[in-house]
């Protein structure tokens, strides 16, 4: 708050206070006395009195009043100045506050910015060692595959020589052989058959696994219709497999869409109760752009706590009926390699209805819209 001049207009008035007080009780008593009457001393008095009450105002006005604006203005001079120095003492600390925070906040960001650089150095450094070691782990892989189907494709020869061998001593010794020898030398092709089948499924699957299939558009009608009449265990005579209309083109690969369709009718006219004849049905149910195939079996059916099960390498249901464990396998990863799906639905004693689900073929689409 800026001070007053009070201090100076204080004595100005008890002077005037003072003039007028005296001027007054003289007054009084020329009154009373009578002007003529009054002493020499007193008229002086009276008259210094009144030059006082006259002289007052104009020395106030002269003298007194300017010398109040001054110090008014040097009081008011000396609280803003003090002003001054505290506002800025104040914008002084807040500077240095603020300074510090500049400094801490940079402090920080510089931090963040080594940190950043040094996660970028790192990752960096971890994408290369990631590439470098899944190159080595991709040729490690590569040389496994080649030895692997190296390995199995060789182990043929000895397990066609052992066939071969049985089978020239079971029909050139024939009255020769007791009926135990017989049945090893039976057992021993058997063995041999069963052992090269399981071979030739795992050479599928692993030439499945590495290859890329290329997709074009798929006959299935024709592909189907020509599985049906190139293997025997599919003819009239021995199984009744219905193929439902024409089934619609897909989007796939020609010769993995075969081995699809030839495992899931095998496992079909494969799985039915002793003495009874196969009844399959195969059909299609275009779903948009695209297509669901259905094998459906009246076998011996699958519990359903093994639906997931049965599509993995080596997995088989039961003992009583020949297999690799490998088909089904075989079935799923091809699907995948084009795009598809595949799933079965059964119960135990109610057959089974296995599906494959495919990109329609682009004609196919154009019709079914």
């Amino acid at each position: 708050m800026i001070p007053s001049n009070d201090k100076m207009k204080l004595p100005v008035r008890l002077v005037l206070v003072l003039a007028a007080a005296i001027f007054v009780s003289e007054f009084i008593i020329m009154v009373a006395l009578g002007w003529w009457e009054l002493p020499p001393a007193a008229e002086a008095l009276v008259d210094a009195s009144l030059l006082l009450l006259m002289v007052a105002p104009v020395l106030y006005l002269a003298v007194f009043r300017p010398m109040a604006r001054d110090v008014a203005l040097r009081q008011t001079t000396e609280y803003l100045e003090q002003r001054v120095r505290e506002r800025t003492a104040e914008l002084q600390r807040a500077i240095q506050e603020l300074h510090s925070e500049i400094t801490e906040r940079k402090t920080v960001e510089d931090a963040l910015l080594e940190a950043r650089n040094e996660l970028a150095r790192t990752n960096l450094a971890l994408e290369n060692i990631v590439q470098d070691r899944t190159a080595e782990l991709r040729k490690s892989l590569d040389e496994l595959e080649h030895f692997s189907y190296s390995i199995t494709h060789d182990m043929r020869a000895p397990l066609r020589a052992m066939r071969s061998y049985a089978s020239l001593l079971l029909q050139g010794n024939r009255g020769h052989l007791t009926g135990d020898e017989k049945e090893w030398l039976q057992n021993i092709a058997t063995s041999a058959d069963r052992m090269d089948l399981l071979i030739v499924d795992a050479l599928d699957y692993a030439k499945a696994t590495r290859e890329t299939l290329p997709l074009s558009a798929v006959d299935a009608d024709a592909l189907v219709r020509g599985i049906l009449r190139s293997y025997p265990a599919f003819h009239s005579a021995v199984a009744k497999i219905n193929v439902e209309g024409t089934l619609p083109p897909v989007l796939g690969n020609r010769t993995g869409l075969a081995q699809c369709f030839s495992n899931l009718l095998n496992n079909a006219v494969k799985f039915v109760p002793p003495g009874q004849m196969p009844q399959v049905r195969v059909r299609a149910v275009p779903m948009g752009a695209r297509v669901r195939f259905w094998v459906e079996d009246k076998g011996i059916g699958i519990a359903r706590e093994h639906h997931d099960h049965i599509f993995e390498m080596f997995h088989r249901l039961s003992e009583d009926y020949e297999g690799t464990g490998i088909g089904l396998a075989l079935v799923k990863k091809v699907a995948e390699k084009m795009n598809g799906r595949v799933g079965v639905e059964s119960e135990p004693g109610q057959g089974s209805r296995f599906w494959l689900d495919l990109e329609a073929a682009p004609v196919a689409r154009q019709e079914a819209a």
